[in-house]
């Protein structure tokens, strides 16, 4: 079940998240990441590791931040992340490991992770934020 749907914008994409706790809307937000640019993978594929290190000066700042460096590494090693492995979290700082794949090409290249627009909410139990990636 995907935890994220695709917003009309008119020029680039906007998507809004939701998880039942912070840690999950990051791992939510990567997948919308991954799903959207449509890596089409090496055969076989080849597995790439990254450490990464994201801080804000709250929650939705780290959120931006965190996308941001994993849109930058996939340029950087050719590679589509769809996993990781958080080793610390807090409501300003994360750490931890990406996993993912050497690919082909994307279907959609994602440039950046856009502040305009940018929305955050906790309510009820659910974590939610919506988000423009530019393209």
């Amino acid at each position: 079940m995907s935890h994220y749907e695709i917003l009309p914008h008119p020029a680039d994409i906007k998507v809004k998240i939701w998880a039942a706790s912070r840690r999950e809307l990051l791992f939510s937000a990567l997948k919308a990441l991954y799903e959207i640019s449509g890596p089409q993978l090496d055969s076989p594929p080849v597995e790439v590791q990254s450490e990464i290190k994201a801080t804000g000066a709250n929650f939705p700042d780290l959120v931006v931040d965190f996308l941001s460096q994993v849109v930058s590494l996939t340029d950087v090693y050719n590679s589509a992340f769809s996993k990781m492995e958080i080793q610390f979290l807090s409501d300003t700082e994360l750490s931890g490991r990406l996993v993912g794949y050497r690919f082909k090409y994307l279907d959609k290249e994602i440039k950046g992770v856009s502040y305009h627009h940018l929305d955050y909410q906790e309510e009820n139990g659910l974590c939610t934020i919506t988000i423009i990636f530019d393209i």
